[in-house]
């Protein structure tokens, strides 16, 4: 959402809709890729989309992705090709690198609030506190 449209009432319902949630729990169990980045994936993963859901139905106008994907997918991004990167190579080499670490076991106990102070920079606005 536009930071312009970011206001105090904006904000307190987001404190509300995230106080109102469990914290998750889940295991980032094998890496996957979309056609532009490689990622990690979460199992399970029902509660992070029934979240992701209701999130969005709370804020119509803001889909996920811009309403890019009729089904967000839960994920961690990883790498994204880069001009001039060996992608493939890159690829591969991660893999490898997180077969011997994986699963790794993950707790969300807040969701992030990130603005974008310049083009592709982010910083965190707030933290919301899940319910422990």
């Amino acid at each position: 959402m536009p930071r312009r449209a970011l206001t105090d009432s904006v904000i307190a319902t987001l404190r509300t809709f995230f106080a109102e949630r469990p914290q998750l729990s889940f295991e980032l169990a094998r890496i996957d890729a979309f056609p532009d980045a490689l990622y990690a994936a979460p199992e399970p993963n029902a509660e992070l989309i029934d979240l992701i859901d209701e999130l969005a139905l709370a804020f119509p106008e803001t889909p996920p992705y811009g309403g890019a994907f009729a089904r967000p997918i839960p994920h961690a991004t990883l790498a994204e090709p880069t001009e001039g990167s060996e992608w493939k190579h890159t690829a591969e080499k991660l893999r490898e690198a997180a077969a011997s670490i994986l699963p790794v076991p993950c707790e969300v106990t807040y969701a992030s609030l990130l603005e974008e102070r310049e083009p592709e920079r982010w910083s965190e606005r707030e933290r919301f506190p899940l319910t422990s």
